[in-house]
C-alpha cells in the first residue's frame, strides 16, 4: 500500500502538465489561432486569468488535502508531488538564463498560475525597498509559481492533519 501511495503522489505531480496543456488550448482558441475543439463555455477561463489561477491553486491545495493521510507522510507526499515541478522549474530557469528555449512543455506546467505570479512579481518590485528595478526575466516569475504551488499544497496538507496527534499511526 505504501508503494501505491507514493506512486499516486508522484503521478499527481504530473497533473499540472495536463491542466497547462488544456489551458494553452483554451487560450489559443480564444485568440482564434486554432479551430475550436473545446466547448464554448471554457472561454471564461481565458477571459478571467486571475480567477483561473486561484481555482488551480485551490485544486492543488485540495489535492494536498486528499493525498496527505497522516502527518508523518507529509514530507514524503510534498516531495513526491513536487519533484516534477522542481525539474520543470530548473529547466525553465536554465532556458531563461541561456536565452534559448528548446522545449515549451516545461512551460505548460506553470501556465495556469503564471498570470498571478507575474502580478505578485510586479507588486513585489513596486513595493520593495530593496529592488529598485524589475527583474526582467521569467525565471523569477517561475520561482513565484513554484512557491505558490508548494504553499497551496502545504496549506491543504495542514488542513487535513490539523488537530491530529502527530504520533498517531492509524487514521
Amino acid at each position: 500500500m505504501a508503494k501505491f501511495y507514493r506512486a499516486l503522489c508522484a503521478l499527481c505531480g504530473l497533473l499540472p502538465f495536463v491542466v497547462g496543456r488544456l489551458y494553452s488550448q483554451i487560450l489559443l482558441e480564444w485568440e482564434g489561432q486554432t479551430s475550436s475543439i473545446l466547448p464554448a463555455w471554457m472561454n471564461i477561463f481565458a477571459r478571467h486569468m486571475g480567477l483561473t489561477a486561484l481555482l488551480i491553486l485551490l485544486l492543488w491545495g485540495f489535492l494536498g488535502f486528499l493525498l496527505c493521510r497522516r502527518w508523518q507522510e507529509a514530507g514524503i507526499c510534498l516531495m513526491l508531488s513536487h519533484i516534477v515541478a522542481v525539474i520543470c522549474l530548473l529547466f525553465n530557469i536554465i532556458q531563461d538564463l541561456n536565452g534559448h528555449y528548446w522545449s515549451i512543455a516545461t512551460q505548460f506546467y506553470f501556465l495556469p498560475i503564471l498570470w498571478l505570479a507575474y502580478r505578485l512579481e510586479r507588486w513585489f518590485v513596486n513595493w520593495s525597498p530593496f529592488v529598485t528595478q524589475p527583474v526582467g526575466r521569467m525565471w523569477f516569475t517561475y520561482v513565484i509559481c513554484f512557491m505558490l504551488m508548494v504553499g497551496a499544497f502545504t496549506v491543504g496538507m495542514f488542513l487535513r492533519t490539523m488537530g491530529r496527534d502527530p504520533t498517531e499511526k492509524n487514521e
